[in-house]
């Protein structure tokens, strides 16, 4: 089944002229968003399993990473979290990866505009912080001032 906030943001995302898809499963559906921005390429996932506008909003595998550097990169992503107010960074230590998370619950008729909106917000975020996630994993981060 294909949920009402999955057609809508499909319909947003088609106007801004982004090329996306949609998966369908039996409790959720998915729009599919590939983001290719200045610093990194990524694939941005808005799950949605209800037929109110609530969407989850998730970038998984921003990047895989060595056990060995764990220590590291959670600290990098702790960083993160306190910077950034909405957007959350998250390790997966069971995969050695980063994701990214965002839960966009919306009152609007319309979820597809605030979807598209939040998109471009994470695509900042994401875009700024991926080449410090790969700084932590080349073992040259710098010391910011």
């Amino acid at each position: 089944m294909v949920f009402p906030a999955t057609e809508a943001i499909r319909s947003a995302m088609q106007a801004h002229d982004l090329h996306c898809g949609v998966e369908e499963r039996d409790t959720t559906s998915t729009v599919h968003v590939g983001i290719n921005a200045e610093n990194a390429s990524f694939e941005v996932l808005f799950i949605s399993n209800s037929e109110d506008n609530d969407t989850a909003v998730r970038v998984y595998d921003l990047i895989r990473f060595p056990e060995d550097k764990c220590d590291a990169i959670m600290e990098k992503v702790n960083e993160f979290n306190c910077r950034f107010r909405y957007l959350k960074f998250v390790v997966d230590t069971a995969h050695n990866t980063v994701d990214a998370e965002y839960d966009l619950p919306i009152s609007e008729t319309d979820p597809g505009e605030p979807a598209y909106e939040i998109l471009m917000r994470c695509a900042h975020i994401i875009d700024a912080c991926y080449p410090k996630l790969m700084q932590v994993l080349s073992g040259e981060e710098k010391e910011e001032s």
